[in-house]
């Protein structure tokens, strides 16, 4: 099979699309020297990073200087030119690791993370707010094959589409070795200065946008906070909408120099991060998956979570969880967790285990099973 893949997601800094796909990328060339990979990306300002790609003679970038906006434009409103003229080549099988479909002329696989902005186009930003849900409407009918992360999210492809359920299948992500990984002293060292990290903290990872519900957890935190005023409550993440109001929310409970910000973090150091927290904190409205439950377990620490959308079948029954528009029980859980040691070991250790049920390897396995069942149909 000639497979193509749009990999313009993990072209710069990486979030939960992008981490997605370099995974899945480098488990297919581990598991996969059979089928060829033609891999898309384009940019007028940024070059994609080679180094990314897998070194196998199976894998090839086209990597094209057009600006992100324009194919975009092309792809999702005229449906033209079809990915295969990139490629000087007919392609079989075209991934395209969002909702939106590819133009081609093989068959197209969408990868469908969740359907929080197709039902909520407001809470994302200003470019795909236009026909946006529109678009993943026709893509979801028209798509040969769609992946989704969890049963939560194909519940709701099947819930809001005229879908067929024998289309969809479930493959779940997994989690990267580096945060299985206990970091050199002197990198610890490093990052904790780098960061300024406070001696005990608890800890959120995800972009910062409204559907984190981070407003809720400084509220739950101002509560928690006036029994334990020494612990800070750390957020890692891109400003992608909303800090204005988690800003003035922080302001507005007293909370300036208690609640920290640091930005973009890459993987390596943010598995620092995550093994020096007290606690990892979960608030989302809704979720697809949620990878960064995954690598705080693989990284020895407690979770705490809202239990809704996907989130418990992915922690199972490894975290504790929450009503997510209730501050008084994110208080509840973190002090339960703060104060009882045995509930903390047991809660690391059985996150160390659920975590060995989620690879990328597996992850590859079940989508390369999936790309062939789709082009023999």
């Amino acid at each position: 099979m000639r497979i193509g893949i749009d990999v313009r997601p993990f072209l710069k800094r990486e979030t939960g699309v992008g981490i997605y796909l370099r995974n899945l990328i480098l488990a297919l060339s581990k598991i996969d020297k059979e089928n060829s990979y033609y891999l898309f990306s384009s940019s007028l300002k940024d070059r994609f990073d080679r180094r990314k790609i897998p070194d196998t003679p199976n894998f090839h970038l086209f990597d094209f200087p057009f600006p992100v906006s324009i194919t975009n434009f092309l792809w999702n409103r005229l449906n033209f030119p079809k990915i295969d003229y990139f490629f000087f080549k007919k392609i079989d099988i075209v991934h395209s690791p969002t909702p939106l479909l590819i133009p081609t002329n093989g068959k197209c696989i969408i990868t469908v993370h969740d359907l929080f902005f197709f039902k909520n186009p407001d809470g994302t930003v200003r470019e795909m707010r236009r026909g946006y849900p529109e678009k993943v409407y026709e893509s979801i009918k028209k798509a040969d094959g769609i992946i989704c992360p969890s049963n939560f999210t194909k519940s709701e492809i099947l819930r809001f589409f005229e879908c067929r359920e024998e289309k969809i299948r479930v493959i779940p992500h997994g989690v990267e070795e580096t945060f299985k990984k206990e970091p050199e002293e002197g990198f610890v060292k490093r990052v904790k200065e780098k960061y300024s990290l406070p001696p005990s903290y608890i800890l959120f990872v995800g972009n910062i946008e409204p559907r984190k519900n981070l407003e809720t957890l400084i509220d739950g935190f101002s509560i928690f906070e006036k029994k334990f005023p020494e612990i800070k409550l750390l957020i890692v993440g891109e400003k992608v909408m909303g800090f204005e109001s988690i800003k003035k929310r922080i302001e507005e409970k007293g909370l300036e120099g208690k609640v920290i910000f640091t930005g973009y973090v890459e993987n390596r150091e943010l598995s620092v991060i995550y093994r020096l927290s007290s606690v990892f904190v979960f608030p989302s409205l809704e979720e697809g998956f949620g990878l960064p439950i995954l690598e705080a377990m693989a990284s020895s620490v407690p979770v705490l979570a809202s239990k809704t959308s996907s989130i418990p079948e992915v922690a199972g029954d490894c975290a504790l969880y929450f009503s997510p528009d209730s501050p008084e029980e994110i208080s509840e859980k973190l002090e339960t967790i703060l104060r009882n040691e045995k509930i903390r070991y047991e809660m690391v250790e059985k996150g160390k285990k659920r975590v060995e049920e989620f690879s990328w390897v597996k992850c590859a396995e079940k989508t390369l099973e999936f790309y062939k069942e789709i082009f023999e149909k």
